[in-house]
């Protein structure tokens, strides 16, 4: 069986969680909101068409690539637009490819399509939390993949799609077999570009490079929002919702430290060139002084040969 094979057979039935809302309440100051939807949406280079990258598109079209086919495309707002982008950035692949718009009333009603769905989720609340909690009917006993938008984890394509899969294997046994609500993926420290946001210092038992995640002063690694999930979180994110004054969101540090505290919750080390999240004007800045400095450099190395 060849390796892409039994990489879609392994991940075509699990879900993907793909947060691409927010307010981008810390982003302001870089005055993007009357020409993007949202952060996730800041272009990162341009296409073959010269058409924008937004920041977002790397993890979407890696996960895409290693077969998945169920997508759950989390936006606050204007879905129609985000529909219209996917149908058009989908259109060439030789996949057949469904982009349906959803919202919080239809959400439980969505077709079920040959081919890969990806679910334009409208929804307004402000947590992540509850947004999760209202894909617990349509995705029901099954494990789930989530990520968010405003990350970028760098490195030649075929190189991170291995760490992807390596992670995603890894999790899949964490949760068979050690009942693991949760399995994030880490990067080394030293590889983050730009500020680390984190509200909860985490890092792996140990210092080691996969095992169970546990609350550290100090770790040389950091936390991805890439995380494995067992149908269990659902229950656990019920149970939480009575603790959480207003919105739930998932990177709550009260939260956090609940779940760490279940000894459920595993991590697993990713080797990445860079890795960045975009919580500030300076991260996206950085980011995008650095591609565009490695793309440089290649054209050089490549008149070289």
């Amino acid at each position: 069986m060849s390796f892409e094979k039994s990489i879609r057979e392994d991940f075509s039935d699990i879900p993907v969680v793909f947060f691409l809302g927010g307010q981008g309440t810390r982003m302001e100051d870089l005055a993007y909101k009357h020409v993007v939807l949202s952060k996730q949406w800041l272009p990162i280079g341009f296409d073959e068409n010269n058409e924008p990258i937004p920041l977002f598109w790397r993890n979407f079209e890696i996960l895409l690539e290693l077969g998945f086919k169920e997508f759950y495309i989390i936006v606050n707002k204007n879905g129609e637009k985000v529909k219209k982008y996917f149908e058009k950035k989908l259109q060439k692949t030789n996949e057949l490819i469904n982009v349906i718009l959803t919202n919080k009333e239809n959400i439980e009603k969505k077709p079920k399509l040959k081919g890969v769905n990806v679910f334009i989720f409208e929804n307004d609340v402000e947590g992540t939390g509850d947004q999760t909690l209202a894909l617990k009917n349509p995705i029901g006993n099954r494990m789930f993949l989530r990520i968010n938008g405003d990350e970028y984890f760098g490195g030649e394509k075929e190189k991170i799609k291995h760490e992807f899969s390596a992670f995603l294997q890894y999790s899949l046994k964490q949760i068979k077999e050690n009942g693991a609500i949760n399995v994030f993926a880490f990067v080394k420290k030293k590889n983050s570009l730009g500020s680390i946001w984190e509200k909860l210092s985490t890092g792996i038992l140990g210092g080691e490079a996969e095992g169970r995640v546990v609350e550290t002063e100090e770790s040389i690694h950091v936390l991805t929002s890439l995380c494995m999930t067992s149908p269990e979180f659902f229950e656990t994110l019920l149970l939480e919702r009575p603790h959480s004054i207003g919105p739930l969101d998932l990177s709550s540090p009260q939260f956090g430290k609940r779940l760490i505290e279940s000894k459920k919750v595993y991590g697993k080390v990713i080797n990445v060139e860079i890795f960045s999240n975009v919580n500030l004007p300076e991260d996206y800045y950085k980011l995008v002084s650095y591609l565009n400095k490695k793309e440089k450099l290649e054209r050089i190395v490549d008149k070289i040969r």
